[in-house]
Order: C-alpha cells, then sequence, then structure tokens
C-alpha cells in the first residue's frame, strides 16, 4: 500500500505547479474566494453548473477558502488540494474495498485508482468535482456500514458526507432518491419498534437536519430572489425537454453508460481534439469500436480515448460479481437460519448495494439528457 501510496504522489505531484489545466472555471472560482478572502464578500451560491442558470452550495468555496489564504491568493494550492485529496483516496479505496470483499480486492481496486490515467489526471488539478471520488466513497462506506450494523452514527456520517458532496457537482444529487430510500428505510424501521415515537426518532432528524445545513445557503437565496433557481430547472429539465426516456433502445444505452464508465475510469486518457461525437450516442456497437472517443463534457475539444484491456477489466468485474453471488446464494442455501442471516449481511450486502448504487448512477445518466 506504501508502494500504491508513494506511485499516486509522484504522478499527481509531478509538475504540479505548472498550471497546465487553468481554464474559465479555476480562474472563476479563485476569483470568488479572492473575494471571500480580501474583500469579505461571502458568498450563497457555490460552483455554477454547467446548467444554465443552476449553482451549488458554496461549500466547496468554503473548503479551499483557507488553502487559497496560505498559499497567498496563488491558484495552485488549489491544485495542491486537490492532488493531496487524490493521493488520500488511495489508501481510502484499499480500506473500503478489503473491508467489503477482501484484501486481493483492496490491492486490486487502489492500484488502479493510483494509476489509472484519467483520474491521475483529474485528481491533480483544481476544479470541484476532482475531490468528490474520496467523499462519495466514504458516503458509500458509510451507508455499508448503516445497513450492516444499524448504528445512528454511520446513518449520520453517510449523510454528512453525502451532504457536502452536494457541493462539489451537480452528479451527486443524481443519487437523491437513493438517499430519500434510506432515510424511509430508517423510518420504516424505527416507526415499527417505537409506534409514533418512531417519527421522532434522533436518526431521522438528524438526518434532516444534516441535508438543511448543506442547502440552506441556496435556501437562503431562493427567498431572496424569489425562487430563481427553482425556476431556472424547471424551464432547463421540464420545459426544455431534459429529462425523460432517450430515443431508441433503452437497455442498450444503459448497458453502453456502464461498459464505458468502467472502461474510461480504468483505461481513460483525456486528449485535446476534434474527433469526439458531442453527444455520446449509446450505441452499444460504436462503443466497442476501437477508433471511438466520447466527448468527456457536453462539449469539445476535449475527448476521451480508452484502451482494449479496460474493456476486459471490466468483463472480470462482471464475472466476479455473478460469481461471488452465486457462490453466496450456494452457502446461503446450505446454512442455517442464523447463520443465513450473517451471511446475508456480511457477504451479499456490500455487492448489492455497490450494483444498486452503480446502476442507479447509469439510470439517471440516461434520463437526463444533456
Amino acid at each position: 500500500m506504501i508502494c500504491f501510496i508513494g506511485i499516486a504522489a509522484v504522478l499527481r505531484f509531478y509538475h504540479i505547479t505548472r498550471l497546465e489545466f487553468f481554464t474559465y472555471d479555476q480562474a472563476r472560482d479563485a476569483l470568488f474566494i479572492k473575494r471571500m478572502i480580501v474583500d469579505h464578500k461571502w458568498r450563497l451560491l457555490g460552483t455554477q453548473t454547467s446548467l444554465p442558470g443552476m449553482y451549488l452550495p458554496p461549500y466547496y468555496f468554503y473548503t479551499i477558502l483557507p488553502v487559497l489564504w496560505l498559499f497567498r491568493l496563488n491558484p495552485v494550492g488549489i491544485d495542491i488540494y486537490s492532488a493531496f485529496i487524490g493521493v488520500l483516496t488511495v489508501p481510502v479505496v484499499f480500506i473500503v474495498a478489503n473491508r467489503l470483499f477482501g484484501k486481493p480486492a483492496g490491492v486490486f481496486s487502489a492500484g488502479i485508482f493510483a494509476v489509472s490515467p484519467i483520474v491521475v489526471e483529474l485528481t491533480r488539478r483544481a476544479w470541484n468535482c476532482n475531490t468528490m471520488p474520496f467523499y462519495i466513497l466514504l458516503t458509500f462506506y458509510f451507508v455499508y456500514r448503516y445497513f450492516k450494523n444499524k448504528k445512528i452514527l454511520d446513518f449520520w456520517l453517510a449523510f454528512g458526507f453525502y451532504g457536502y458532496c452536494l457541493s462539489l457537482h451537480f452528479g451527486a444529487w443524481t443519487l437523491f432518491p437513493l438517499f430519500i430510500g434510506i432515510w424511509l428505510w430508517r423510518l420504516k424501521e424505527s416507526v415499527q419498534k417505537n409506534k409514533i415515537r418512531g417519527l421522532w426518532d434522533k436518526g431521522i432528524l438528524g438526518a434532516v437536519g444534516i441535508i438543511v445545513f448543506f442547502i440552506v445557503p441556496i435556501l437562503f437565496f431562493e427567498i431572496r430572489h424569489n425562487f430563481f433557481l427553482v425556476s431556472q430547472a424547471k424551464v432547463f429539465f421540464f420545459d426544455g425537454g431534459h429529462i425523460g426516456s432517450p430515443p431508441g433502445n433503452f437497455a442498450e444505452a444503459l448497458v453502453t453508460s456502464l461498459a464505458s464508465l468502467f472502461t474510461i475510469l480504468i483505461s481513460g486518457k483525456i486528449s485535446v481534439g476534434y474527433g469526439a461525437p458531442l453527444e455520446f450516442s449509446g450505441k452499444l456497437k460504436e462503443f466497442l469500436s476501437s477508433s471511438q472517443q466520447i466527448s468527456v463534457v457536453a462539449q469539445k475539444p476535449f475527448s476521451l480515448t480508452y484502451q482494449w484491456w479496460g474493456s476486459a477489466i471490466f468483463l472480470l468485474i462482471l464475472i466476479f460479481s455473478f460469481y461471488r453471488l452465486f457462490v453466496i446464494y450456494k452457502r446461503k442455501i446450505g446454512a442455517k437460519e442464523k447463520n443465513s442471516q450473517n451471511i446475508l449481511q456480511t457477504e451479499y450486502l456490500p455487492l448489492i448495494l455497490l450494483w444498486i448504487w452503480i446502476l442507479w448512477g447509469g439510470f439517471a445518466s440516461r434520463v437526463y439528457s444533456g
């Protein structure tokens, strides 16, 4: 693990002071934070998203404010902060994968995260979404811990890390329905155990309070500006037709999205050029084409290329998942009732939660046409 951390650090900090990736987003964020430090102009809104007129909560700004102050307003400080979180994510990946699936999975996952070209490229750059893997991984881990141990602290920590992720990227908001489901699960169990008093369960109220804390700056802004963001969201998503089932074969588009997600994360590399399509078609045949490039964002000229071995590793992940489910099922069938329940909690649970998380992300990416 020390070797992986060392490799990750070298790859992320090598020539980091060159500011090779200093675009509009980085300049805008640094300028906003400078105004808070120098001019004391505090903000209720965070980073502007790629959606017209939509903003995130401001906690990312407040996180990197002391970093920029420490580096005397030199924007390279934010790159260094992002790279540090990227390196720190490597041991966290190992710990989480090790506890959920065993040491081989921990070593494999940490190794991939340490050297994946696109992960290295992104985690050494100052960008609000680039530190999210660290926080969203902790979010998932405490969701797993809660369902395994039913401890209220794990429930609060899951909502706490998720609440912070709402400030990092709009993609985190697509997980909101899952967290409503987790909250309702806790509510159901609490009511069944304590009848009416279950509605006032500390875990239930605490989770609501945590989420409200992370979105309250946005709520204050909305109250002061006649719910401007809500109206913008309505115009973009519903009036603009950006929500709904995409044309064509939805199942194929979902499978293609998942395959491309894994393959690009494992073996993808960012290149500058105009070879990629503006919108990913969702056709499996096009994805499997060796010459296929995929747009990194909604606009050019950033493109992603990937290698065949990324697809091979994705296939191995699928095979491992199905094989492990089969083995666990066989053990459960042959076990006594008490042991059967223990197998469900310790072995079925992480795999089921992980694939619910992944499949929901793929589903949301296809329902949102943008």
